[in-house]
């Protein structure tokens, strides 16, 4: 029959194991996932095409905020601008642009 001491140090020994095993799995990980994440390849950028929609913003002018769908031809059309080629361009290049 166990004694209710051997049942304690039973117990907190192996909480003693179980905080160890988690205290070395976390830093273990910690270092891991960095490594691996620098030899992730960088992902490619999205290009646009034609049937995506864009949502064009404006800070200093929220009122020519729009949502346009890039037509057959390529292109959005933007007040004040006109026609503005968004097919086969990034979104950062159509930023640019």
């Amino acid at each position: 029959m166990q004694t209710h001491s051997n049942s304690i140090r039973k117990w907190s020994g192996l909480f003693a194991s179980l905080t160890c095993l988690y205290v070395l799995g976390g830093c273990a990980s910690a270092g891991f996932s960095k490594f691996d994440e620098d030899k992730l390849p960088k992902p490619e950028p999205l290009v646009l095409r034609e049937g995506d929609s864009v949502r064009i913003t404006f800070p200093g002018a929220p009122n020519l905020n729009i949502v346009e769908q890039i037509k057959r031809d390529g292109k959005i059309a933007l007040q004040l601008v006109g026609e503005v080629q968004a097919a086969g361009l990034t979104a950062k290049q159509l930023e640019n642009e």
